[in-house]
């Protein structure tokens, strides 16, 4: 049966998404190909046709991540002003993005699978890190690259932090102190700290 472009599109779409979501939740070591195919609803041999290796698939999803972590970024800078850093932080931080490992962002469930990705893997990671980096000092009140990271590495740290605890209350606390924190970092009106 031949597939036109719409379909294939389509297809490799669905399997990117499913990848993710696998990938989050049981690791690059634990996601073998097959369980990736059924995820999707897809052949292992669609798996190797549109990605080459599970490798390849991984860098699929990496990328995306990535594209859609910049594409939150810029979502929360057009709906919250000069708020959008603590309003990311809120959004990043709360329970139900906490607690869904596999809709959760790249960015806190996947690192330390790149630590051990393949180099084109890892670029790309950095290059998506980049233009988050760059899409979060074009909005006030995040002025410089060094607090844009900041930011970044609280929220990465934060929700990994309180994902692992299994007491909601513990939880709770990290996610309020690191909201609290990138308040403090990118106030809503320069030269005045936002209180906690």
């Amino acid at each position: 049966m031949r597939y036109n472009d719409e379909q294939v599109t389509q297809t490799r779409r669905r399997m990117v998404e499913a990848a993710a979501r696998v990938f989050r939740r049981e690791g690059y070591a634990g996601a073998g190909v097959d369980a990736l195919a059924a995820a999707a609803g897809v052949t292992s041999g669609a798996v190797y046709g549109q990605f080459g290796s599970k490798a390849g698939l991984f860098g699929e999803v990496v990328r995306d991540g990535m594209a859609h972590l910049v594409g939150g970024v810029r979502k929360q800078q057009a709906a919250a002003g000069r708020r959008w850093p603590q309003a990311l932080a809120e959004d990043y931080m709360s329970r139900p993005s906490r607690r869904d490992l596999e809709g959760s962002c790249g960015l806190s469930s996947l690192p330390p699978e790149l630590a051990r990705a393949e180099p084109e893997t890892r670029r790309d990671f950095q290059k998506g890190l980049k233009q988050a980096l760059e899409a979060m000092t074009e909005a006030p009140p995040i002025e410089t690259r060094a607090t844009a990271l900041a930011v970044l590495a609280l929220l990465t740290g934060g929700a990994t932090l309180a994902r692992a605890c299994p007491d909601a209350k513990l939880g709770d606390e990290i996610a309020d102190a690191i909201t609290a924190a990138v308040a403090r970092l990118a106030p809503q009106q320069r030269g005045k700290r936002t209180e906690s």
